[in-house]
This record gives C-alpha cells, structure tokens and sequence, in this order.
C-alpha cells in the first residue's frame, strides 16, 4: 500500500511499518509460545534462503536469498500469494530467480543442515496458502529439483 513511500524512505511510514512488522512477529512468537508451533511460520523462505545464501559466499545478501526461497517454497505448496509476492520482491528490485550459478543438489544438501530438519531428515517448510494463512508442508528433494531445474 506504501511501497512507493518506503522505497522513498519516508521516514513516517518505515517507522509504522517497522512497528507493525515488529508487533506481528511479537505476536507470533506469543502464540507459538504457548502452541508449540505456530512461531515456525517465521521460518517462511529462510529454510531454502539460508542455503542460498551460504552457497553465494554471501554474495547475495539475507534479504535477497530469502525472497527467493519465499517464491521456491510457494512453488513447492502451490501457494495463490505466490504472484502477489513475486510481484512486491520485482517492485523492491529484489531478484526472484534461482542463481543460475548454483546447483539445486549443493542447496539440498545444505538445506539437510538447517536447525528445522527434524532427526528423521523430514525437511518442512512454512508457506502462506493465502495472505493471511499458513501452513506447514514437508518438501523433498524431488520437489526441490524440479521447480529449480
């Protein structure tokens, strides 16, 4: 709704934004207290978005990798805000494609790593069905291939 005055760097509306970002966060981070679960949604792009950040010697920045994990791991859901994302990430000049450079097996592998793989190797992931609705879906390296490759 603000984006043009954000990327403007109005100081007004970053300072609003970054209250409500940080009361949103605050208030997951309640709830998942008291779930057990539902803070994970945090995670959203950052289980793929760490590997390829780590792969790109950091080259590409958190930010950067993380939207790029956001839009693979809607792929991999079928998620309807994938578009609307996609849309933000290319308005905030972010890039939204999978580094051409970088081989899916070597993200895989890293990915194994992640705090959020559990012990039995299921690999999850916290992806908005919609705006405003979240789900958790294990993701498999097949899945993972074929929507990098």
């Amino acid at each position: 709704e603000h984006i043009d005055r954000c990327l403007a760097k109005d100081a007004e509306v970053l300072e609003v934004c970054v209250q409500n970002a940080v009361q949103e966060k605050v208030d997951i981070l309640e709830q998942g207290a008291k779930d057990g679960h539902s803070s994970f949604i945090l995670n959203f792009g950052h289980t793929i978005g760490h590997a390829i950040e780590a792969l790109s010697h950091f080259s590409l920045s958190h930010a950067e990798a993380v939207g790029i994990g956001m839009l693979i791991e809607m792929n991999v859901a079928s998620s309807d805000a994938h578009d609307r994302i996609e849309a933000l990430l290319t308005q905030l000049s972010m890039p939204i494609d999978f580094p051409p450079s970088m081989e899916v097996r070597d993200v895989w592998e890293v990915i194994l790593s992640d705090k959020n793989v559990r012990s039995d190797g299921d690999v999850r992931i916290a992806v908005p069905s919609e705006i405003g609705a979240n789900h958790i879906l294990p993701m498999t390296k097949e899945q993972l291939l074929a929507i990098c490759s």
